[in-house]
């Protein structure tokens, strides 16, 4: 074969490679799980302790947003030296700021999960639970103030570590 052959051959299998891509995409589009009584109870347990936050759903996100502005956060680098501030959003002395994501798979992400991160204004607790019916983790980030309701983050943390009992599988 000559290469003017074997690029015309490279050139289809790439452009049909890329439209099986995009119908494969559509497809998972199609099937994926229902959050809508997840985000219900998060929203009743959120509602309870903050009357006025917003809880909303848009796609496989829930967020979760109340008296929330932007704080510049300096944080130490591995030597011990300071890194320059970096603007990053997060909840008032009464608010709350979440974000909610069902992604595929298990957690590969850098930050050993859960814990709850110090950024000095408030608390951000980091979670992924996993279920393996539905072979994804939620991918959670709450970012609250010191003097939250203890009941509140006990509520949540059992609401998330139990997030496949509100899923429906997708199909079902």
């Amino acid at each position: 074969m000559n290469n003017r052959a074997l690029g015309c051959s490279l050139a289809s299998a790439c452009v049909c490679a890329f439209f099986q891509f995009e119908k494969s995409a559509a497809a998972d589009e199609t099937i994926r799980p229902d959050l809508n009584a997840l985000r219900a109870e998060i929203r009743q347990l959120v509602l309870k302790h903050y009357p006025k936050a917003d809880v909303t759903l848009d796609k496989q996100s829930i967020r979760i947003r109340f008296n929330v502005r932007t704080f510049k956060i300096h944080a130490p680098r591995p030597d011990g030296t300071w890194q320059e501030a970096i603007e990053e959003k997060g909840p008032q002395r009464d608010g709350l700021y979440g974000d909610l994501e069902l992604l595929p798979g298990k957690y590969k992400g850098e930050v050993d999960v859960p814990q709850a991160l110090d950024k000095h204004y408030f608390l951000h607790l980091v979670m992924a639970p996993y279920s393996a019916k539905l072979d994804r983790h939620l991918r959670v980030d709450l970012k609250y103030p010191r003097d939250v309701s203890h009941e509140f983050v006990t509520d949540f943390k059992g609401l998330v570590n139990a997030f496949e009992k509100r899923v429906a599988a997708p199909g079902k």
